[in-house]
């Protein structure tokens, strides 16, 4: 027997990666615009932010992803009061077919989100720059990522694209696409509401697993599907999360946030930001002001 080898189509390619950013917007925050020879794209992590497209501008609301042309002028400014998250990733693909894609914003579904999610994880270990930080121009690889993280970025940016395509040119849902893939995420967002609402209050396994209907102990198995996390341990870095964008937002003192997102005290919250985020909550203020409040040019480290 002679076996015959089937070429494989590549319909997408990425063949160089220019930055790979998580960026934590301070309310009001407005980038004036670039444009450059490859593409980009803008993730609405968290919040709702205005985005430029050549002469027009789009509203861009969390979870969605706004994707830039190679050559078209864009720009992003953050809501004037809300703090706000955003993934933002360039990089040169050559494929005509992702034109499709630009035009406007899109939602993008539970898979895309994680997809995005290994992007960052991935990156924050393979190179060594800060991905909070919007002015450097260059990726500097660490040496320090797991065995093969450039690569296993750029396929998962290759996933990624190809997903977004496919979601592009589905004529019509079926009903198995419409639900969850994940049993955990659905059967745990009713908990993760509660707590998103309730985030000044005490909150308590008991009182978690009875907005979603399940028994303590199950609560805490779909949260660790959902979440990699204890549910304990998920309430802490979604306090610490929020505190951090009313930080960036600006109009509260830090006895006000730490009530706000239900520390008992101002030291157990300063303890907590700092074991979570690697600095105290006046050091994050003072480090996300001067990354993007002044141009890159304006900073005092230039």
């Amino acid at each position: 027997m002679r076996y015959a080898p089937t070429p494989v189509a590549r319909e997408i390619v990425v063949q160089e990666l220019y930055t790979i950013h998580y960026l934590e917007y301070y309310a009001g925050y407005r980038f004036q615009g670039e444009s450059h020879p490859f593409w980009e794209f803008i993730y609405a992590d968290r919040g709702e932010m205005t985005v430029t497209a050549g002469e027009e501008r789009y509203p861009l609301r969390q979870g969605q992803i706004f994707f830039h042309p190679p050559g078209q002028f864009h720009a992003v400014e953050a809501d004037a009061n809300r703090a706000a998250n955003a993934i933002v990733i360039s990089f040169s693909c050559s494929s005509p077919v992702l034109a499709s894609l630009a035009g406007g914003p899109r939602s993008i579904g539970v898979t895309q989100r994680q997809l995005l999610s290994s992007i960052i994880t991935e990156a924050r270990e393979a190179y060594a720059n800060d991905l909070g930080d919007p002015g450097f121009l260059k990726l500097i690889p660490s040496g320090g990522g797991e065995f093969g993280a450039e690569e296993y970025i750029v396929l998962l940016l290759e996933t990624f694209l190809i997903q977004m395509l496919r979601l592009t040119r589905l004529k019509a849902p079926r009903p198995w696409e419409q639900r969850d893939r994940d049993l955990g995420v659905e059967y745990f967002t009713p908990a993760a509401q509660y707590i998103e609402r309730h985030m000044d209050a005490y909150l308590s396994l008991e009182i978690l697993s009875a907005c979603a209907g399940v028994s303590p102990a199950h609560l805490e198995r779909l949260c660790r599907r959902a979440t990699g996390k204890s549910v304990a341990a998920y309430c802490r870095e979604r306090r610490v999360e929020r505190a951090r964008e009313l930080i960036r937002e600006g109009r509260m003192s830090m006895t006000t946030i730490a009530a706000a997102t239900g520390f008992s005290s101002v030291h157990y919250f300063s303890r907590t930001f700092r074991a979570l985020v690697g600095m105290s909550p006046r050091e994050y203020l003072r480090s996300v002001q001067s990354m993007t409040v002044l141009p890159p040019q304006e900073r005092p480290d230039s």
